[in-house]
């Protein structure tokens, strides 16, 4: 049995379920036709005899289905599936059971549908209930129920979504009438969510008040889409099964609930988008009236009032000045109708006016008032309803783009899901009005257990975007979700379907749609770059994502496999120029990490940071590039100029403020380092560069009681990382705190795995706290393995500074200098120098090296 043919027979034993038994079989007579198979299948599942046709008091596959059911509830309760922990049951529906459950790895609670168990082997079960899961995955609207996973774990399949509190439509509909605006108010959600559902090919068919549901804190989620036509833009698999539903439906299928059908429902017609806007219709109907549009004594009749008849009592509809969307909703004909759920919604915001026809219009001062009733009325409505209508665009300041899960489960594309997260973040981040959490911090959170608002307060951020990517072959589909975390609501919802080729330009088109939800302010400038065409080949962007993904890991081998790929998106398209940014990082991440000499690996990292920014000079990252070289050139005023550009063209690019605070520090410029440093550890919390390079800032700048705290707060999250131990030991040091600078430096080293005895920065504290012996030993040991391996002049000059022997201090500085020893850079600013400040060989130093 084909998963169209289950379909059809599961809906139309609920509608069957719906009515007296006496009427079974008039109703079947209507529903199957000609279809004799089908008729029997459907007397089985109800409970008929068919030699006698006598009707069972209880038929005996219900009773199976109910006891498994019992049993399986008693089961599933501890039981763990995915990451998911399942905890309670909260109800039956459709084709399973569902149930209240913890997400293990972000540590909210969900709701877990699971494929009922008498179902879960049958193929044609399953296969439905896949469907349903993506059909609804699909879509990703705020007033549609969101799915977040889809599994199968031990002949278990299952479906997890949001779990909502509150009540249906139909449970708000049975208390009391609902007043004029509460209507309004759900109306206009309800479009919202069904018109993202058909700008994405997606008909729901089913609806009615039992699939609208009305959250706790005034949200509106349409449920359900079970039955849902899905078109083109789902998958091959998905669409292969809709095109058998369709066909079904062309044959006489009735799918729906009875008395929301459409006419050609009610025919067993084939039905797209405009059947959704006559079940609206009945839907709007019955929140005005306060009785179903449509309903006859049996379901026959009611069909056939569906088919032939008008709704009574419009005239309370026209009340509202609702009645031309409700009659033109109704319309029997499709062609009569709104097009689809978007048309229907433009129609609905409009002032009543508007929407009486021109034959009819009152006079001026009666369309006024009516406007005024309007408007008054939106003015009184309580804020529990207000919160249903469009989004006002609440201002928010600073996001977080949570990393995008990966939906094809093969980790071997975790490096594009990252890749789309990093895209996501650099466009927002160009965006001077927002502060964007560079990927470097949200990385780190990949797989957290912890709720949203935890990390939105960690992070320090209003916003939260999270979001998934599945790819396919050469098409991608990335799903984003902004929740404004100070009031837990879902600000915007998108699903966007690209190929692979365009997503970098899609990313533009994403940031710009955020960023109007949220009122940011952009310039033209950052619109026309957002704008900009940046479509590559599927191949070329294939290796630049394992590039940044390799580059993301910073070690020597991963430093090597990123250039390779790089290399790779180069040799496909040669005008790539952020691949060309990325192989100049890759060089110098080489040389920084001390894996290769940095006259090795120079030219090659400054000719790609400059191939980038020819190619394109409105490439941040090439800017940045091009600093980082000079910078290790000492070529102060072209970092400066390149990183201030960087930060011109990306001001939320944290690496650019790092490089540039870098500058300022060496320059001894301590108030603007320390400014620019911290920008970067606002855009990148969780990075220990950042962090670090605070840190130092602060050192340089004299001040060791802000670098001390600043390292005592790192290595909270950074409990082994030998910088800030080394960084926290200088500090003691300037402080007069000699053991604990010992301590903290010796554990420096231990982290490293380097011998004290070998520690230019412990002989130095020696030196100058009078223990010169020890200092000298140190000072043998060094020269002698000089002689046997490279040893930095700097660290030696250092240990000379410190026993105040100045001229042979200087002489090992000037070796540091035809070496181009990173030492050279630190000469305005360090304080361990400060004994030879005087010296004019000193001072002609600080003059070759540019710093004065």
């Amino acid at each position: 049995m084909n998963p169209d043919r289950w379909n059809q027979i599961e809906q139309l034993y609920h509608a069957a379920r719906e009515q007296n038994p006496d009427e079974w079989d008039g109703f079947l007579k209507q529903a199957c036709g000609a279809d004799e198979e089908l008729r029997r299948e459907l007397e089985s599942l109800l409970g008929y005899e068919t030699e006698t046709a006598m009707l069972l008091d209880r038929p005996a596959l219900l009773v199976a289905a109910r006891a498994l059911a019992l049993d399986q509830r008693s089961r599933m309760i501890g039981r763990t599936l995915g990451h998911y922990r399942v905890e309670s049951w909260l109800g039956a529906g459709g084709m399973g059971e569902v149930y209240r459950a913890t997400d293990t790895r972000l540590d909210r609670t969900v709701a877990v549908k699971v494929l009922s168990e008498h179902l879960s082997t049958h193929p044609d079960a399953l296969a439905r209930f896949e469907i349903e899961a993506k059909a609804a995955a699909a879509l990703s609207h705020p007033n549609i129920l969101a799915i977040h996973d889809f599994g199968d774990e031990h002949e278990t399949a299952y479906a997890v979504t949001e779990l909502l509190h509150g009540e249906t439509l139909r449970a708000r509909l049975t208390r009391s009438p609902l007043e004029l605006q509460e209507a309004v108010g759900i109306a206009i959600a309800v479009a919202e969510g069904l018109a993202a559902a058909h700008a994405k090919g997606i008909t729901h068919r089913d609806l009615k008040p039992e699939n609208i549901f009305l959250t706790e804190d005034a949200r509106i989620k349409i449920l359900d889409f079970g039955i849902a036509q899905m078109g083109p833009l789902l998958s091959d698999e998905a669409a292969g099964v809709e095109s058998a539903t369709s066909a079904s439906a062309e044959a006489g299928m009735l799918i729906g609930t009875v008395s929301y059908m459409s006419p050609e429902q009610a025919e067993g017609k084939k039905v797209d988008p405009r059947s959704d806007v006559f079940s609206f219709g009945s839907l709007l109907y019955e929140m005005l009236v306060g009785h179903r549009a449509f309903q006859g004594k049996t379901k026959l009749e009611t069909l056939d009032a569906i088919r032939h008849q008008e709704p009574e009592a419009l005239d309370k509809v026209s009340a509202a000045g609702l009645r031309p969307i409700v009659t033109r909703c109704l319309a029997k004909a499709p062609s009569s109708r709104f097009p689809s759920a978007h048309e229907l919604l433009l129609e609905l915001k409009k002032p009543r006016a508007e929407r009486v026809p021109l034959a009819r219009r009152k006079p001026v001062w009666a369309g006024a008032m009516a406007l005024a009733i309007v408007l008054l009325a939106l003015a009184l409505l309580p804020q529990k309803w207000r919160a249903w209508l469009p989004n006002s665009g609440r201002r928010v300041t600073s996001l977080a783009v949570l990393p995008l899960n990966n939906l094809s489960n093969d980790p071997e594309q975790e490096y594009f899901a990252d890749g789309m997260t990093e895209a996501l973040i650099a466009d927002l981040a160009e965006i001077t009005s927002l502060r964007v959490i560079s990927q470097t911090s949200v990385m780190q959170l990949k797989g957290t257990k912890k709720s949203l608002a935890e990390i939105a307060h960690q992070l320090n951020v209003d916003g939260v975007i999270e979001g998934s990517v599945l790819r396919s072959g050469d098409q991608v589909r990335i799903t984003a979700e902004l929740v404004d975390i100070a009031t837990d609501r879902h600000l915007w919802a998108r699903t966007y379907d690209r190929k692979v080729g365009d997503v970098l330009t899609l990313q533009g088109e994403v940031a710009r749609e955020i960023a109007g939800e949220i009122r940011a302010r952009i310039t033209p400038q950052e619109s026309g770059r957002l704008s900009r065409d940046r479509s590559v080949s599927r191949a070329a962007l294939d290796a630049y994502l394992k590039g940044r993904f390799y580059w993301g890991q910073f070690k020597e081998e991963s430093l090597t496999r990123s250039i390779e790929s790089y290399q790779e998106a180069i040799k496909i398209d040669p005008a790539y120029a952020a691949a060309y940014a990325g192989l100049s990082e890759s060089w110098t991440g080489l040389g920084w990490i001390g894996a290769r000499p940095w006259e090795e690996v120079r030219g090659m990292a400054k000719d790609a940071a400059l191939k980038a920014v020819s190619i394109d000079g409105t490439l941040s990252d090439g800017h940045a590039a091009v600093a980082v070289v000079a910078l290790r050139d000492w070529d102060w005023k072209t970092a400066e100029v390149e990183d201030r550009k960087a930060i011109d063209l990306n001001p939320g690019y944290p690496t650019a403020h790092m490089s540039y605070g870098n500058i300022l520090r060496y320059l001894g410029r301590a108030e603007e380092s320390i400014a620019q440093a911290k920008r970067a550890v606002e855009l990148d919390p969780l990075s220990a560069l950042t962090n670090e390079v605070l840190a130092d800032a602060y050192l340089c700048a004299r001040r060791p009681d802000l670098a001390v705290a600043q390292c005592q707060g790192a290595l909270e999250l950074y409990p082994d990382d030998s910088r800030f131990h080394l960084i926290l030991g200088w500090a003691y040091f300037y402080q007069g705190r000699y053991d604990s600078a010992v301590e903290a430096i010796t554990r420096s080293l231990a982290v490293d795995g380097v011998d004290p005895a070998l520690s230019p920065d412990l002989a130095y504290i020696n030196a100058v706290t009078g223990k010169k012996e020890a200092a000298h030993k140190t000072l043998d040991l060094l020269l002698a393995l000089a002689k046997q391996a490279p040893v930095d002049s700097g660290m030696i000059a250092l240990i000379y500074t410190g026993l105040d022997q100045r001229q042979e201090a200087l002489d090992y500085l000037e070796q540091a200098y035809r070496k181009h020893s990173s030492m050279m850079a630190w000469l305005k600013v360090d304080m361990r120098f400060d004994n030879l400040r005087e010296e004019p060989r000193f001072q002609d130093l600080l003059r070759r090296v540019g710093l004065i």
